[in-house]
């Protein structure tokens, strides 16, 4: 077996890591739990493994180093900083072993999973997940059990499929659903492919339905209604799009009208003593003061549960885990230091999808075609990202591994779509590009394998 045929082998199995952590994590209560993200760690093992043998394996390997990646290595630089000097080791230890776990994953997707035939795999096989995740969370809500798997959930009465909480699998379908949706009506796809796609749009759709996520409606329903909007100006798609609409509309007003709990869910926003708005407000203000005592460098990666003991008012008498607000989470863990790396490194990814936007476009119009799989995953994930993104106002999925680890893989999938725009950020390494990257992934491997140990 010669050298192409072997690295082709390790480009298979790395595919195969990536997608076994991205099936697994959500079916296993989203990865939360020590023991199921340890198997979430040995598969990265198993992808840097490989891509370390591709390293080798190729005479001058090519590496694509577009901007996003400097702030991805400065805030996980900074965050192994801040893990040596945080108050409880075992906490740090264990939300920094996450930030690195999700910033091989990014790196490992971004140089080895770029091509075209990859994504389309990636995001097919995400969507039979989140179809049979819609299944099960439908079925806890039509029964009524509260059971995953083997444990109680908490929620009776809602559905929240393989994730304990019915929010996370919401924040996990809200990524899902506009990709989907895009791929549906700008997609290249066979009219057998486009019909399992909208089999996949209505189940994600119930699933968001039955978890009675407050939060998810509302960014779901702003997010495919921008999504629509954009497509009514674009002549080639305004049919599919106004029929979208139109079907979207008209399930809203099903909901709203014949489903009771909607105006339930809605009213109970505003009763004391749950985990509701005034609860939430609560926590926001308890991440606020935190901040502001340690304005630079926040708290200390994780310690947000640990501290907020010291600022919880008289009316909160729970223990929050979470500040149930991502933005307000990341500056009282992070500070400002952090916040700035994180906001910087968001910026550079939405400078890098505009550029990329431009050239997907022309390519499309130069090819004579009205469907683009590019420009559809192009939208489709930029849409499910902005649903996150607004979700995250009232809610902490990227605090769950499950959805961090999907909206990572989602970022350097169009990360890598710089490749359309530009050659510029290819480089190919000769023997002392080999050596530091092979130290950078045996560095990774070695804290990976000690941590799994």
């Amino acid at each position: 077996m010669n050298r192409e045929s072997l690295d082709r082998w390790c480009e298979r199995g790395i595919l195969a890591f990536v997608l076994g952590i991205l099936v697994f994590s959500p079916l296993a209560y989203g990865a939360v739990r020590i023991q199921e993200f340890l198997v979430v760690l040995l598969f990265t093992l198993g992808a840097l493994s490989l891509w370390l043998a591709r390293v080798w394996l190729s005479e001058r390997p090519k590496f694509i180093l577009p901007p996003m990646i400097w702030g991805v290595l400065a805030f996980t630089g900074y965050a192994v900083a801040r893990y040596f000097t945080c108050d409880v080791e075992y906490i740090g230890r264990e939300e920094v072993l996450r930030i690195l776990v999700y910033a091989s994953l990014f790196f490992v997707v971004l140089n080895n999973l770029h091509r075209q035939e990859h994504t389309q795999i990636i995001g097919f096989t995400l969507f039979a997940v989140a179809t049979f995740i819609s299944g099960y969370a439908v079925y806890q809500f039509v029964t009524g059990s509260d059971m995953v798997w083997k444990y109680h959930s908490s929620y009776p009465g809602r559905g929240s499929g393989t994730y304990i909480c019915p929010n996370h699998l919401a924040g996990f379908l809200e990524v899902l659903a506009p990709l989907a949706v895009a791929y549906a009506i700008m997609g290249r796809g066979k009219p057998l492919t486009k019909i399992l796609i909208a089999y996949s749009i209505l189940a994600m759709a119930a699933g968001v339905a039955v978890t009675q996520s407050r939060g998810s409606w509302i960014s779901v329903t702003l997010t495919f209604v921008l999504m629509a909007m954009y497509l009514l100006t674009q002549r080639q798609f305004r049919w599919p799009a106004a029929i979208f609409l139109v079907v979207f509309i008209a399930g809203l007003y099903l909901l709203a009208t014949k489903a009771s709990y909607v105006t339930q869910r809605f009213t109970k926003a505003f009763n004391s003593g749950k985990v509701d708005l005034e609860a939430r407000r609560d926590m926001w203000g308890g991440a606020v003061m935190m901040w502001k005592d340690h304005l630079w460098f926040g708290v200390g990666p994780g310690h947000y549960d640990l501290r907020f003991r010291v600022y919880r008012p008289v009316s909160l008498q729970l223990q929050p885990d979470r500040a149930h607000n991502e933005y307000l989470n990341a500056l009282a863990d992070w500070g400002i230091v952090g916040g700035v790396v994180i906001a910087t490194s968001l910026a550079l990814l939405g400078v890098g999808i505009l550029k990329v936007s431009k050239s997907v476009q022309r390519g499309n119009r130069a090819l004579g075609s009205n469907q683009s799989d590019k420009f559809a995953f192009l939208l489709g994930a930029c849409a499910g990202l902005f649903a996150l993104t607004l979700h995250s106002v009232v809610d902490f999925n990227l605090q769950i591994p499950a959805n961090a680890i999907l909206a990572v893989t989602i970022m350097a999938l169009l990360t890598s779509q710089w490749r359309f725009a530009t050659e510029r950020y290819w480089f190919s390494a000769r023997l002392p590009g080999k050596l530091v990257a092979t130290a950078l992934i045996l560095a990774m491997i070695a804290c990976f394998g000690w941590q799994e140990v």
